[in-house]
C-alpha cells in the first residue's frame, strides 16, 4: 500500500472514530446551500402573509370605528341632550371628528390612525355621508356613508369614496 493511501485510510479511520474535529468546507457549504433554498421557499411565504395580515388589519379598524361614527349621529340632533359636539344647530355627521369619537365614544380610537376625505367632509348641507380610511402597511380600507361597502386594496383612487354610500 502506498504512503498516501495510508495516511488517507488513518485520516479516515480517526474521523470515524470521532477524533478529528470540525467540518470540512463542503460540508459548509452544502449548510448554506440548503439555509439558502430554505430562505427562497420562507420569505416570499411570510411576505404574502405579512400582506394578508396588513389587509385584515385594515378592514377591522374601520368595522372598530364604524359604530361610534353611527353612534355619533344618532345622538347628533338638534337640541339634543346628548349632543356630542355642543352644537345644539347641527345633525347627523355634522361636526364629526376622530377627537370627539375618542373622548366621548371610544377611548381606545387612535386619530392620527384614520383619516376622511376632504370631498366628503360632513356639512350641515350634507349631514348623512360621510368617508373615513385607513392605511396599515400598503393597504387602505375605506367606508363611504352608513350603506356603503367596505372596500379594501393597495391602490387608492380619487373617486373610492365619491359614489355615495347610500
Amino acid at each position: 500500500m502506498s504512503r498516501h493511501r495510508q495516511s488517507r485510510l488513518h485520516a479516515l479511520r480517526r474521523r470515524l472514530r470521532g477524533e478529528e474535529s470540525g467540518a470540512t468546507l463542503v460540508e459548509l457549504l452544502l449548510a448554506l446551500v440548503i439555509m439558502g433554498i430554505l430562505m427562497t421557499i420562507a420569505i416570499p411565504a411570510y411576505l404574502t402573509v405579512k400582506d394578508h395580515a396588513n389587509r385584515a388589519a385594515a378592514t377591522a379598524n374601520i368595522r372598530t370605528v364604524i359604530p361610534d361614527i353611527l353612534a355619533y349621529a344618532a345622538d347628533n340632533v338638534p337640541k339634543g341632550l346628548n349632543d356630542p359636539d355642543g352644537d345644539p344647530t347641527d345633525s347627523g355627521y355634522t361636526g364629526l371628528t376622530f377627537d370627539i369619537l375618542q373622548t366621548k365614544y371610544d377611548p381606545s380610537i387612535k386619530p392620527a390612525n384614520y383619516f376622511w376625505d376632504n370631498s366628503y367632509t360632513p356639512t350641515p348641507s350634507d349631514a348623512t355621508d360621510y368617508c373615513v380610511y385607513t392605511f396599515v402597511g400598503r393597504w387602505y380600507a375605506a367606508k363611504n356613508g352608513p350603506n356603503g361597502p367596505i372596500t379594501a386594496g393597495t391602490t387608492m383612487t380619487l373617486n373610492t369614496c365619491t359614489a355615495s354610500g347610500t
